[in-house]
């Protein structure tokens, strides 16, 4: 599982490297996952308008006590995202993007329970998924993010800001 994590994420590396020349998007913010709210940061690469290519990290925490013990799983994703930009080919306006794509990461998941003779358990895995999202610019530089994901294993879908640069 670590030689796939690692040729996913040179690959990554080389997909991103030929898509420096064009615009760069920092992404942050807050996801929707049901009892928590996981924390996301990515960056998009666009190599042509249309198209865009990025890495994303996210993490979320869950924490629960049961018959007086503390539980805890932590969860992080490591994904690479592609997304074709619908703007120009629906002729919205220039301060919309509304983009669709698709993802594959990596993710590891992290229990700890406070509990006499347990081990912590821990697992990894390979994750495929999906997403939709739009983004309103407010200027050049700064825009608002709503993004809906299937298949990622930290959040369901998540909110926050993105700055173009």
């Amino acid at each position: 599982m670590k030689k796939l994590f690692f040729i996913v994420l040179i690959l990554g590396f080389v997909f991103t490297a030929n898509a420096q020349k064009g615009s760069k998007v920092l992404n942050l913010g807050l996801g929707f996952a049901g009892s928590t709210i996981p924390v996301y940061i990515g960056l998009d690469y666009y190599f042509k308008n249309e198209v865009s290519l990025g890495g994303e990290i996210g993490w979320r925490r869950y924490n629960e006590t049961w018959k007086h013990k503390d539980y805890h799983r932590d969860l992080y994703n490591f994904l690479f995202n592609a997304n074709y930009h619908f703007s120009k080919l629906l002729e919205l306006p220039k301060d919309w993007d509304l983009y669709a794509g698709l993802n594959v990461g990596f993710y590891y998941w992290n229990d700890n329970i406070d509990y006499d003779g347990y081990e912590e358990d821990h697992t990894s895995g390979l994750g495929l998924g999906a997403q939709l999202g739009v983004r309103y610019y407010f200027n050049s530089k700064f825009a608002i993010n709503l993004e809906f994901n299937g298949g990622n294993q930290v959040s369901n879908g998540k909110i926050g800001i993105s700055i173009k640069f």
